[in-house]
Order: structure tokens, then sequence, then C-alpha cells
């Protein structure tokens, strides 16, 4: 089961914050790929055919997990890109309204 946190990090740490999510991403993508495809490589055979599905599915799965991760890092980099934008664009003067005058 898995839930979604949410946390709060400074403006000039969120690159770093989305670099060591990456690099436990990778981390565990790397370990699961190579569990999956160097220690128990799926054998296209007859005899091995259940074995070779449930290896492609257990794969299929953990690029899935890789993908997932990689759109959430891209998605927080993407906000953290227009929040940088809107502090770049200079702010537009108020818009006062008009002072009536008393005759």
């Amino acid at each position: 089961m898995k839930v979604n946190l949410s946390y709060s990090v400074e403006l000039d740490e969120v690159l770093g914050s989305c670099a060591a999510l990456y690099a436990r991403a990778k981390q565990k993508f790397e370990q699961d790929y190579n569990v999956l495809t160097a220690a128990a490589p799926p054998e296209f055979t007859l005899p091995k055919l259940q074995g070779a599905i449930g290896n492609l599915t257990s794969l299929h799965q953990a690029l899935g997990d890789m993908a997932n991760k990689l759109e959430e890092i891209q998605g927080i980099m993407m906000g953290y890109r227009q929040v940088l934008t809107q502090q770049a664009a200079p702010t537009p003067p108020s818009e006062t309204p008009p002072v009536e005058e008393d005759e």
C-alpha cells in the first residue's frame, strides 16, 4: 500500500531535494532491474514460460515505478521553474480607481 506524503522545503533546497529523490529512485530501480535480469533472467522456453511471464511482469512493474517517480520529479521541477519565472517577472502596477472630485 502506498500513501502520499507532502512536505515543504525552502526554495533554494528544491533542486537538491529533486536530486536526492532521483538518486533513491535510480538506486531502487537498478537494484530491482539487476535482480530481475542479471540474477534470474527470463528464459524464453516452453518449460520456463510461466516463470518468464512472471519475470517480465515484475520488470514491467519496476519500469512503471521508475516512470512514476520520474514524472513526480519532473512535476516538482516544472513547478519550481514556474515559481522562478513568476519571481523574475516585474510586478504590474496596481490599478487605483479614479478619484471622484466633489463639486
